[in-house]
C-alpha cells in the first residue's frame, strides 16, 4: 500500500467544512501526513453580497494609502 503524504481538505467556513478539516487533521496526525487546507470562496456568495451592499468604488491598494 502507499504511504499518505499529503491530505488536501477544502474549507468555506460552514460547519459541515470545520468538521472535515477537524477530520483530515486526525487522519493526517494518525498518518504523519502533511495537511494542507485550501480556502473556497462561492462566487454566487460573492454575487449575492455585492447585490445586498455595493461597494460605492472599487476598493484597491491607493485606497487604502490615502486614508
Amino acid at each position: 500500500m502507499k504511504k499518505v503524504n499529503k491530505i488536501l481538505v477544502a474549507c468555506d467556513l460552514s460547519n459541515y467544512s470545520i468538521q472535515a478539516v477537524e477530520y483530515a487533521a486526525e487522519m493526517a496526525e494518525s498518518v504523519n501526513a502533511e495537511l494542507v487546507i485550501v480556502n473556497v470562496i462561492n462566487q454566487r456568495d460573492l454575487d449575492m453580497i455585492e447585490n445586498v451592499s455595493p461597494v460605492p468604488h472599487s476598493v484597491d491598494e491607493h485606497s487604502y494609502e490615502n486614508q
